[in-house]
């Protein structure tokens, strides 16, 4: 299913909130809209302080209703908290020698947690 760009303005919205959440003042973001493999991504170097975010023009899902505000702004929040833990993931890396993906599934459940936290069937309907 092809996104539009409305759905790319609620995922830079939504983007821009939890960055100014989290308080990632630090970065250089970027957003981007294309197809990709995954829903969302992001690419980022903890060096220069630059991330670009990525939204997929086209989702696999086979229900319609799927895409929605609700997955788009779920989406959102997923990437930004992979900006705000991939420090981490480069200094466990580097210092303790654990493989790249050991790391990365450990910010991917940490994220999950913080999605099923934030992202409740409570606030499914509501607009932020």
């Amino acid at each position: 299913m092809k996104l539009t760009q409305k759905h790319f303005e609620i995922f830079k919205k939504e983007c821009l909130k939890w960055i100014d959440f989290f308080g990632l003042v630090q970065w250089q973001i970027h957003f981007t809209f294309k197809p990709l493999e995954n829903r969302a991504q992001i690419a980022f170097n903890c060096v220069s302080g630059c991330a670009t975010i990525i939204l997929s023009s086209k989702w696999e899902e086979n229900s319609k209703d799927f895409i929605n505000d609700y997955n788009i702004r779920k989406a959102a929040f997923h990437e930004v908290c992979e900006l705000f833990l991939g420090r981490l993931n480069d200094m466990v890396t580097q210092r303790y020698g654990l493989n790249e993906g050991d790391v990365d599934e450990e910010i991917h459940r940490i994220i999950r947690t913080l999605e099923n936290k934030v992202f409740t069937t409570e606030n499914h309907g509501s607009k932020r």
